[in-house]
């Protein structure tokens, strides 16, 4: 009897540490590429797709869209992405570091300002979908 009860609290045992294990890794938060890293005063490291078209700069992340902030810092990456791109619709990967602050205007619900161009990349040329009219 007391082999049955031992045996009965081992295997108790080894199943409650198993669901121990899968709870903790559930907890673990999902880190996202473009927000490689969070420092102090709310600034990111965000990586996507930027594009300037009529007046208005949007950066594409994985998971999130928003507005840049067309300041200096802001116009310093257009340049950087203008020297790059092919047509006015490329959208260029970029790794820039910025603040993201909440829009109170109408357009994108979060914008970021620009604090630093870490990086400015050449477009992939198969990405890119271009459509010509059959009528020329």
């Amino acid at each position: 009897m007391k082999v049955n009860f031992l045996s009965l609290l081992l295997l108790l045992t080894l199943i409650s540490c198993k669901k121990d294990k899968k709870s903790e890794t559930k907890k673990k938060p999902d880190v996202n590429v473009e927000q490689v890293e969070k420092i102090k005063n709310n600034t990111r490291t965000l990586k996507g797709e930027f594009i300037y078209s009529n007046g208005a700069a949007v950066l594409k992340t994985r998971n999130v869209i928003y507005g840049i902030v067309l300041d200096e810092e802001g116009l310093e990456l257009k340049e950087a992405v203008d020297e790059v791109k092919e047509n006015e619709y490329d959208m260029i990967p970029v790794l820039i570091q910025g603040k993201i602050i909440e829009n109170p205007d109408e357009g994108w619900d979060q914008l970021v300002e620009v604090i630093k161009t870490i990086k400015v990349e050449e477009p992939q040329p198969n990405e890119n979908i271009i459509i010509e009219s059959a009528n020329k």
